[in-house]
């Protein structure tokens, strides 16, 4: 079985946690390396940055965007996956705390 068909099979909330957890450990690992101020020399800032790392857990902002939107999971995977082509092709973006949720 891939890892396609065993994503398939964890339940819809799982999946939301599990996409929230990878792209918060991204946040936190970009955060440590470039510290965690507004505004860091080698790190572009942008319209997404917030000037405060919203109270919302992102596992609950994704659930909220699913509810209202319908999204379905696959929708989070890819929105995961293209995030991190962008970021991977532009070093001067940077996934942080204070724009993760937008």
């Amino acid at each position: 079985m891939d890892t396609l068909e065993k994503l398939d099979e964890i339940k819809f909330g799982q999946k939301h946690e599990i996409v929230a957890e990878l792209l918060w450990k991204a946040a936190e690992k970009s955060d440590s390396a470039y510290g965690s101020s507004i505004t860091l020399p080698l790190v572009a800032t942008s319209c997404f940055d917030s000037k405060a790392v919203p109270p919302i857990s992102l596992c609950s902002y994704f659930s909220r965007i699913s509810k209202y939107t319908h999204c379905s999971s696959s929708s989070f995977l890819l929105a995961f996956i293209y995030i991190d082509r962008i970021l991977s092709h532009n070093p001067r973006l940077c996934l942080r705390k204070l724009n993760i949720h937008r």
